[in-house]
């Protein structure tokens, strides 16, 4: 496994074209919401090397008006925790073709 320094990971993301976001990003390495391409840049190296903060950003998301979450992948393993931080959130799932149609249908 070849790791990459700090200095290249910068350098990688850094590489990346980006914008400004549509809707705010909210990175786990500090659990607060980001709009700015440098800042949302800066907090992936910081996850990468930080404890994540996945509750805590979580709890943020709702306390800023996040009412739905939608995980996407196989399992529900983050659905069921959401559901444990906030049983009021809506959580739905998406994993193919008919989770999906599901999905839209209750949107």
């Amino acid at each position: 496994l070849d790791l990459l320094s700090i200095r290249e990971r910068l350098q990688l993301i850094d590489s990346i074209e980006s914008h400004v976001p549509q809707n705010p990003i909210v990175n786990n390495a500090d659990a607060v919401f980001l709009d700015k391409p440098e800042e949302i840049k800066e907090s992936l190296i910081r996850q990468l090397n930080s404890p994540l903060l996945w509750e805590d950003s979580v709890r943020s998301m709702i306390k800023n008006g996040a009412g739905t979450f939608i995980e996407v992948g196989p399992k529900k393993i983050l659905s069921g925790l959401i559901k444990k931080i906030d049983k009021n959130v809506k959580v739905l799932h998406v994993e193919d073709t008919k989770t999906l149609e599901l999905t839209l249908n209750a949107l």
